[in-house]
């Protein structure tokens, strides 16, 4: 079981190999995810962040960027291609390794979180900035859309339906963020590990993002349908988001939201229904 803090409750990481494989499906994730690998593999031979800039930003427009193309003219010149360049280096740490940010002083974070908001030159925050960094120094951050920054942090707006992708944070958001994502890494690498054995395109804190993105807002392309699909569920003080193996009533799912989760308890389901969700709870809960 994974679980970790999420705002005053426990929050378990139910079913994540059929999250992954379900995102992986999604041909913009999957796009980025081999993108984000080709760059690593790049770093790695001491391609400098600044020389490899350009493809990030293209890629960044695969997870939803909302980053307008004269905003890439900006970024790939000076001053700012520098701040690019010593941000992204920082981030990667001494040789890539996950989540340098754990490393930092207080005052390296807050320069670091400078550097973010001297890249917000149009509005620009952590949402669509992190989804460029994330490719420049893969598993260092996670990404930071509005819906994963209230999930963890409670440090934007939750989205809504129509708008899962709203990236309105402020830079100010960054740090608080990079700090959560840090402890949450470290708190759970072996199961994240495990929850990867095989796999040598994404580390522990990426699939950790991924996750983060599924149950904040993903699992909305996948709610249940004849063969079942994701909701989120409550126990008491615990929540996740679970696959369910049967069809809900669709007016039972337009209740159901991140902040409104289905309770395990309620006595009004179809059995079908009923046994499907405590089946599912079960399985995350234990």
């Amino acid at each position: 079981m994974i679980d970790l803090a999420h705002r005053g409750t426990q929050w378990v990481l139910a079913d994540g190999t059929a999250k992954l494989a379900a995102r992986a499906r999604l041909p913009g994730a999957h796009a980025f995810d081999r993108a984000a690998h080709a760059l690593r593999l790049a770093r790695g031979q001491g391609i400098a962040p600044r020389d490899l800039l350009a493809a990030a930003l293209a890629s960044s427009w695969l997870v939803n960027s909302g980053i307008p193309s004269p905003v890439f003219h900006t970024w790939l010149a000076s001053p700012h291609l520098d701040v690019w360049d010593e941000l992204a280096g920082a981030l990667w740490g001494v040789s890539g390794e996950d989540v340098a940010w754990a490393t930092f002083s207080v005052e390296d974070r807050v320069t670091l979180a400078s550097a973010v908001a001297a890249l917000s030159i149009e509005g620009q925050g952590p949402g669509a900035i992190s989804k460029v960094l994330a490719l420049l120094a893969p598993g260092s951050l996670p990404l930071m859309p509005d819906a994963a920054l209230s999930f963890a942090v409670g440090a934007a707006p939750r989205p809504k339906p129509d708008a899962l992708d709203a990236q309105t944070a402020k830079a100010s958001a960054f740090a608080p963020m990079m700090d959560w994502f840090a402890v949450a890494v470290r708190d759970v690498m072996p199961a994240l590990s495990a929850l990867g054995a095989g796999d040598r395109t994404t580390s522990p804190a990426q699939r950790l993002d991924h996750l983060l993105w599924f149950d904040s807002a993903g699992w909305r392309h996948f709610r249940p349908k004849a063969s079942g699909g994701f909701v989120p569920i409550r126990d008491g003080e615990r929540e996740a988001v679970v696959h369910v193996a049967v069809a809900l009533p669709s007016e039972l799912l337009r209740t159901i939201t991140e902040d409104t989760p289905l309770d395990v308890g309620r006595d009004d389901l179809p059995e079908a229904a009923a046994v499907a969700v405590r089946d599912a709870a079960a399985r995350a809960f234990g």
